[in-house]
């Protein structure tokens, strides 16, 4: 079982956390334009900052980082943990803890790699020397909010230079465009992708609820699906839940996200859920096919899908401007014990596959394409990729990094900070939690005080 001190968000946040790195923009309230910070900043340093809605002008978005800042808490409490334990050889006035706040960015990226070797995903190798950038309070400079007012106070703080947009379907470029500026090759960058393999879209993010509505096949002769634990396909019923999956196996760090889309082509896109209305793909009605768009690129002739969700494995929707391929043909039933997970016991625990418009995009470059083929059919090279371009990812910073943390640190003192790191409640009943029954000592040992920094 994972723990639950590490879970998907922890990557997403972390390579958040490293593209800002020389890629600020700030508003000159003279000219009303967001123009470039100069110099050398940023990276991985416990700030996010949101795209701007336009692009290169609008306002801060804040949905960029949503459901990412409650993943890192942790970090800060374990630092404080971690530095005032009184270690045999002694970690306090090593660099790790010369500032509570610079461990906490080395302990944020050290969770980036539990999260990814405990699911299953490869070893990277992990540096030190992190420290923490100039953003104050919440590591995320425009955090989330529905208050009009809060919005336009953050044009007055800085904002990512030209992130992709989320649901920009239609111009796959873009991609290639921001992870080539980012410093990362088309192989990095499908590795960095099947990160997706690992974890899922949560209920009701980023306006994305509602993405279990729409057509799906239940007829087994137009389906030939193996699940991801080898059993045939299987009939799903019709009680959906909100939100969705990447691929079979949301748990671990596998290479089943290439697997379920290395036989589809980027023109698939135009495959609609339902028919056109307003220019865009609806989610109801009979399926179309976009064969004729406009100078806008609203579509504007559609030609019938025979077959409907029989005939397709994926389809497109763009309710409420949220862009997104869904598939017609694979689900997975989730378990509301897996971490992360809590909310199927509302939203219901039956999900199918989701795509964005990041991952579409790999099917429109024949060399991102083929590294998709590539990934589906050999892990280990997915691995080894991924290693390289997760290693990448880490070491953006202009702080210098090493392989050990200084001081007098040993390799058991290594390990003890490891096993603190591992050693979190795994149940959402801990707090109440009675700690003389066996079970539940064993599933909460943190707030039962078993763990190793609460022995005295």
């Amino acid at each position: 079982m994972l723990k639950s001190v590490v879970r998907a968000n922890v990557i997403r946040g972390v390579f958040h956390d490293a593209v800002d790195q020389d890629n600020l923009l700030l508003k000159n309230h003279t000219s009303g334009k967001w123009v470039a910070i100069k110099g050398s900043y940023g990276g991985v340093d416990g700030c996010m900052y949101s795209p701007l809605t336009e692009g290169t002008s609008g306002t801060p978005n804040p949905d960029h980082n949503r459901n990412i800042q409650n993943g890192f808490r942790w970090a800060k409490r374990l630092c404080a943990k971690i530095c005032s334990y009184s270690w045999p050889q002694g970690l306090r006035g090593t660099s790790l803890c010369k500032r509570a706040t610079d461990c906490s960015v080395d302990l944020t990226v050290l969770g980036s790699l539990m999260t990814i070797q405990n699911a299953g995903g490869p070893v990277v190798r992990m540096s030190w020397g992190r420290t923490k950038g100039p953003c104050k309070g919440s590591m995320i400079v425009t955090p989330f909010t529905k208050n009009t007012d809060k919005l336009k106070e953050y044009e007055n703080k800085p904002a990512l230079n030209s992130a992709p947009s989320l649901t920009g379907i239609d111009d796959p470029q873009q991609y290639r465009t921001a992870f080539a500026k980012w410093g990362f090759d088309p192989t990095d960058q499908v590795a960095l992708m099947g990160a997706h393999s690992f974890g899922h879209i949560e209920v009701c993010a980023g306006g994305l609820n509602g993405i279990e509505k729409g057509p799906f096949c239940y007829r087994k002769e137009y389906v030939n699906v193996t699940m991801a634990d080898g059993s045939a396909w299987r009939k799903p019923h019709n009680n959906w839940g909100d939100g969705g999956l990447w691929d079979r196996t949301p748990t671990k760090f596998d290479n089943d996200y290439f697997k379920l889309f290395e036989d589809e082509t980027f023109e698939h896109k135009d495959d609609c859920c339902g028919k056109i209305k307003k220019g865009y793909c609806h989610r109801g009605g009979t399926m179309v096919t976009i064969t004729k768009r406009d100078a806008t690129g609203r579509g504007v002739k559609g030609k019938r899908i025979p077959n409907g969700p029989c005939s397709v494995s994926w389809c497109r929707s763009d309710r409420k401007g949220r862009t997104h391929m869904k598939s017609t043909k694979v689900w997975e039933q989730v378990n509301p014990q897996w971490p992360g997970f809590g909310k199927a016991r509302k939203h219901g625990t039956q999900r199918r596959m989701i795509r964005l418009a990041a991952d579409w995009a790999l099917l429109a470059d024949p060399v991102l394409k083929a590294k998709v083929k590539q990934f589906a059919n050999d892990e280990p090279a997915f691995f080894a990729a991924f290693a390289v371009a997760w290693e990448k990812v880490i070491n953006k910073t202009h702080s210098p990094l090493s392989l050990c943390i200084g001081g007098e640190a040993s390799d058991a003192d290594i390990d003890q900070a490891y096993k603190i790191l591992q050693c979190q409640d795994k149940h959402r009943k801990c707090p109440k939690a009675k700690c003389w029954k066996k079970n539940w000592a064993r599933r909460c040992p943190r707030k039962c005080q078993r763990c190793p920094d609460q022995q005295p």
